[in-house]
């Protein structure tokens, strides 16, 4: 793609998408070829090398518009600081620009979040693996890439061949983080980033900014040969500026690249001058949420991913390095304001483009003033457009100031600026008038309408589904209560049986004894004899058993069989009434509830008597929704301002006016720019040599320069290799890809994928070697299949294989050591060689004869003694 760094990687059915950036055109059809991609389910994992835009701006949109769903694989601090960069530039358009952003929502961004997934350096991740102890089809792991912290080289591993996606590659020390290594040194060091073993591609780009060493040079050089120099010419001109009293604005990326290194050197660049400097504040303005002090805190939070010398000092200190105090984070120029003042300051502003946000904002301020200075962190490239299809704001204002010094260099001999026009848009926002209004207020209108119709469709549906609940708990209840009065009039009618039938044995018992035992007895007997009184045993006999206990009535019971114990006061759950005898023997009936369990209150209970006793549960809703809606009225009513006049008195406050309908407008201006524009060049891009230098290392079949190069940039390219690496590299094949071009790489030279025969396959002994099955075969090559695979069949001839053995992989020491050691000769490692010595002495010997081996195996596999 043209508008940022994607690239589609397809082996071993499965699809890696090589980061997915966008610039800030916005526009969806340059991404047209990704969505058919998504939409034919081809993207199987996503791969993040930095966090800047270019590399992760089409994030969102994958993930809300076009549906992807696949993780994100990313270092942590890439991956955290990607998320911030998305935050930021929709924060800027809708904060400093039209107040809306259609590209992607906060939704998009927190799908994304959702499928990130953090590697580790030297971490790896499996692609593919279907079955539990089945090897993985592809795997992933993360290299240092320098340039930004947590940038990664990524090494894709397929059928033993290496991929290798090493964009923005940074070989030279900076001071938030380290460069990646590639010379031999490292590989002893264990450090470099690259295997022994030749790559199949190799994915690089070779953007170097700055100026050409003359107009026929097809290739651009680096602005400065080293860091020294280039630190120097940045002090000089922000100093310069101050000096003469003027404004220093740095457009930079408020959500993470190459600031946290801009940072740490204005910083180093303030402790130089001693004090002489702390007059001048230093700002940040960003519209990073939630503040743009998330920045820092992810800074100060992933040491281990930047410089060795930033966590040797946090160690030795315990200050971190990125807790600036001299920093002053804002949101607004309000707040810049308040917190620096009028005066002569160092603000670093987002996005670098200045297509939007405040940074156009102050751009506008700021480039009519002379003494002022706008200073880019990396030069603005034409090919960046912005968000009318263009070139952005930045690379506009700096082609014209180049423009500008090279008109003068051919009147005066000298690049001087005395200033030029620019045409940017500026956009507002400003009421609606005439036909747009009353067109607007139609719309509006048939809106309402359209609402007050939806809504009045759903209320009615919400009653009829209340109507038919409220029938369906009313049946409910009604059935409730039929089958408890059915209940009721059973236990009445067993009681009554039960009663009967203890009236029938005391009767019988009384005509058999003639004196009842019970109560039936006695009151029989009473009634035989009415004139003579009940004796006290008699009495005795007609308590209850229980009730000459102390306990309670066992019909107080529910649970049939259950025995009331001694001395309970009342039953747990009661079926009726009781009476309390801590409450003076009153009865204390069951609170009301509604159909809905809630207790009713006094007053509510009232208007139920009233109503005969009965409420629906519509009525109670109503009932409820109409003290719902006073509650509300009389808070409003409370909420009202009053103000009060000079004399005392009190006046309603007056009445807030109405909205007036908006639109959004994008004029054409022309700014005057006066001041100084100059560039430092502190993107710390890979250029052509260092790529040379990765080639050398991997000597890959092809490699791919990808990121917008020209066909120039290859034939540079090729002639830095042959420089670098001399002439045994003609098979490497240097291309430039233009969009939607495919390339296809084929399997090693020494790497052939064939088919055995089933008696080849019986014949092979298989060794164990590392997590591989080693064995050697032979026989006859056959034809390829319908699937285009070679078949390998018995060998028909003599036979071709050699005695010994024969050694596969890479020797190491330890291997080496290991080995002696079981052989019984002792092995050290002295001075980076590896020392073995077998001695023999015997004690009847005089002089011992010892006889030592010095056994000498170099990183090359040769082996001397």
């Amino acid at each position: 793609s043209t508008s940022g760094f994607i690239s589609l990687l397809r082996t071993s059915g499965i699809g890696v998408l090589l980061d997915c950036g966008w610039d800030e055109s916005f526009e969806l059809q340059a991404l047209e070829a990704l969505r058919e991609a998504i939409q034919r389910r081809e993207i199987d994992a996503v791969v993040l090398s930095h966090c800047t835009f270019e590399h992760v701006g089409a994030l969102a949109v994958c993930f809300g518009t076009f549906g992807l769903r696949c993780p994100v694989y990313g270092t942590p601090p890439t991956l955290k600081m990607a998320e911030l960069t998305l935050k930021e530039m929709r924060n800027a358009r809708i904060r400093f620009g039209a107040g809306v952003f259609e590209a992607y929502s906060a939704e998009d961004i927190d799908a994304v979040t959702s499928s990130m997934v953090p590697l580790r350096y030297n971490q790896t991740a499996a692609l593919g693996a279907t079955q539990r102890d089945a090897a993985p089809d592809v795997t992933l792991s993360a290299m240092p890439a320098g340039r930004t912290a947590g940038g990664a080289a990524w090494r894709i591993r397929s059928g033993g061949e290496d991929v290798y996606y090493c964009v923005g590659l940074y070989q030279k020390k900076d001071r938030h983080v380290d460069g990646c290594r590639l010379d031999d040194a490292d590989a002893q060091r264990g450090s470099n980033i690259f295997g022994t073993a030749p790559a199949a591609l190799l994915v690089t780009d070779a953007l170097i900014p700055g100026p050409k060493d003359s107009p026929q040079d097809p290739l651009p050089r680096p602005q400065f040969s080293s860091r020294g120099e280039r630190d120097n010419a940045l002090h000089e001109q922000v100093l310069g500026c101050l000096r003469r009293d003027g404004t220093v604005l740095i457009p930079v990326d408020g959500g993470g690249g190459r600031i946290l290194e801009v940072l740490l050197m204005l910083e180093e660049l303030y402790v130089r001058m001693q004090g002489g400097l702390d007059r001048y504040p230093i700002a940040l303005l960003s519209t990073v949420e939630p503040h743009p002090s998330t920045l820092l805190e992810v800074a100060r939070s992933h040491l281990e991913y930047m410089a060795a010398s930033l966590a040797q000092g946090f160690e030795a200190s315990r200050d971190n390095p990125y807790t600036l105090r001299r920093l002053k984070c804002c949101t607004s120029k309000e707040e810049l304001l308040r917190k620096c003042g009028p005066g002569p300051k160092i603000v670093l502003c987002s996005p670098k483009s200045c297509e939007a946000g405040i940074a156009k904002e102050l751009l506008v301020e700021y480039a009519s003033v002379p003494r002022n200075l706008i200073l880019f962190m990396e030069k603005p490239e034409p090919s960046e457009r912005g968000e009318n299809g263009g070139p952005t704001v930045a690379a506009r204002l700096f082609d014209a100031v180049e423009r500008a010094k090279d008109e003068a260099f051919q009147q005066t001999r000298r690049r001087d600026f005395y200033g030029c026009t620019i045409k940017i848009g500026v956009t507002k926002r400003v009421p609606l008038l005439g036909s747009e209004l009353r067109t607007h207020q139609i719309n509006e209108q048939q809106k309402k309408r359209k609402r007050a119709a939806e809504e009045a469709e759903k209320e009615e549906a919400e009653k009829e589904a209340v109507t038919k609940k409220n029938i369906a708990v009313a049946v409910e209840k009604e059935g409730k209560q039929q089958q408890q009065q059915q209940q009721q009039q059973e236990q009445q009618q067993e009681q009554q049986q039960e009663q009967q039938d203890v009236k029938n044995v005391v009767k019988a018992e009384a005509a058999t004894t003639g004196v009842g035992s019970g109560a039936a007895g006695a009151a029989g007997a009473a009634k035989q004899e009415p004139n003579k009184p009940v004796t006290p045993r008699q009495r005795r006999d007609v308590t209850p058993q229980w009730k000459r206990a102390g306990g309670r009535d066992p019909d107080d019971c529910l649970v049939e069989g259950f025995v009331v114990p001694v001395g309970a006061a009342r039953p747990v759950f009661a079926s009726g009434p009781r009476v309390l005898p801590s409450f003076g023997g009153g009865a204390v009936p069951p609170p009301l509830v509604d159909v809905y369990g809630e207790t009713l209150t006094d007053a509510e209970i009232v208007a139920l008597k009233k109503n005969g006793g009965e409420e629906t549960a519509a009525a109670h809703a109503a009932a409820m929704a109409a003290a719902a809606a006073a509650a509300v009225a009389a808070a409003q009513q409370k909420e009202k301002a009053v103000a009060v006049d000079k004399g005392g008195g009190v006046v309603p406050a007056a009445p807030s006016a109405p909205e007036v309908p908006m639109k959004t407008v994008t004029a054409a201006m022309s700014l005057m720019v006066r001041c100084q524009v100059e560039l430092c060049d502190f993107s710390s891009r890979c250029d052509v040599r260092s790529a040379a230098a990765v080639l050398a290392s991997l000597a890959p079949r092809k490699c791919a320069v990808v990121g917008g190069s020209y066909l120039a940039t290859a034939v540079a390219l090729g002639e830095e290799l042959q420089r670098e690496v001399g002439s045994g590299e003609e098979d490497c094949s240097i291309l430039v890809p233009t969009p939607l071009e495919s390339i296809k790489v084929s399997a090693g030279g020494g790497s052939l994928l064939l088919s055995l025969d089933a008696e080849v396959l019986r014949s092979a002994h298989f060794s164990v070697l590392g997590e591989c099955r080693v064995a050697f075969v032979e026989g006859t090559l056959g034809g390829k299949g319908e699937d285009g695979v070679w078949s390998l069949g018995p060998n028909t001839g003599p036979s071709v294989r050699r005695g010994g053995s024969v050694f596969v992989g890479t020797l190491a020491l330890p291997d080496v050591k290991v080995a002696l050691d079981r052989a019984g000769v002792k092995a050290t490692f002295k001075d980076g060689r590896l020392v073995a010595v077998q001695a023999a002495a015997s004690s009847f010997d005089e002089k011992a004869r010892v006889s030592v081996l010095l056994l000498k195996v170099d990183f090359a596999g040769n082996i001397s003694w």
